[in-house]
């Protein structure tokens, strides 16, 4: 997972290039977040990171809701800059809900993060995520309530 800040960054040369839209490329993009009920008790703003292989929350969270920490599920992340920080443990189906669809999860908690949540493949898996990239930068996210998948 790469976390880096960044604002949208349009480059001064973009008339060098013929384009096909009249969206300029740019550098950077912000993180995208939603907000999610964790516990059934917080909303917290989450960033997704289709890359990452895993779902993380940082230990203060999980502490504040009381939930248990699972010391013995222990996992080495690497990060695309191949840095690698070792988890505390996994909060094993931790309940969350996007909008109105409920769901359990596997996360992995770290000691400190940038973020509170970040959310990766196994939320996308879980919940048949569907993204689309609107042109203003931001992106549409859709899901499908695993109990149900045709709502």
């Amino acid at each position: 997972m790469l976390l880096a800040h960044c604002d949208a960054v349009q480059d001064d040369f973009s008339n060098d290039l013929p384009l096909t839209n009249d969206c300029p490329p740019a550098f950077c993009l912000p993180l995208q977040e939603l907000d999610v009920l964790v516990g059934n008790s917080i909303n917290i703003p989450v960033i997704y990171d289709t890359g990452s292989q895993i779902v993380v929350i940082r230990k203060d969270i999980i502490q504040s809701l009381g939930i248990h920490i699972n010391t013995q599920q222990l996992i080495e992340m690497e990060g695309a800059n191949s840095a690698t920080n070792w988890t505390v443990g996994c909060a094993k189906n931790l309940s969350l809900q996007v909008g109105d669809v409920p769901f359990k999860i596997h996360a992995h908690v770290v000691e400190n993060a940038s973020f509170g949540i970040l959310f990766g493949h196994p939320f996308q898996q879980a919940l048949l995520c569907r993204f689309e990239d609107l042109p203003d930068g931001k992106v549409e996210l859709s899901v499908r309530d695993p109990s149900d998948i045709s709502r």
